[in-house]
């Protein structure tokens, strides 16, 4: 029986990958790890809670964004994670709109 490897991918190998598809995917030590789409609801929590973040940060009168799962955190040489939510602040929204893929 022959075993293949699957193909390891650089940071830059990750940030310029498609595959013609609507899937998501996070950079784990090179794998590609496919994120399945939420639950019904997952997706009731999170409108929840970033409902319950943005309004604290406009009551707090932050100069932040609460962003959806759309951009990409680098954790590591070879790792980027894509959050639920997270919170950026002003130049980080700044430095995302020049990026032609959203990881920071």
């Amino acid at each position: 029986m022959v075993v293949t490897k699957e193909k390891l991918y650089t940071f830059a190998e990750y940030l310029n990958y498609r595959d013609c598809t609507d899937n998501k995917y996070e950079l784990f030590n090179g794998e590609l790890i496919s994120m399945p789409p939420a639950s019904g609801f997952h997706a009731l929590i999170l409108r929840y809670i970033f409902k319950v973040l943005e309004r604290e940060i406009e009551r707090l009168q932050l100069d932040w964004q609460v962003m959806p799962a759309t951009v990409g955190i680098r954790t590591d040489k070879a790792k980027s994670r894509i959050p639920d939510l997270m919170i950026l602040t002003a130049e980080q929204c700044q430095e995302i709109r020049n990026m032609t893929t959203a990881v920071i």
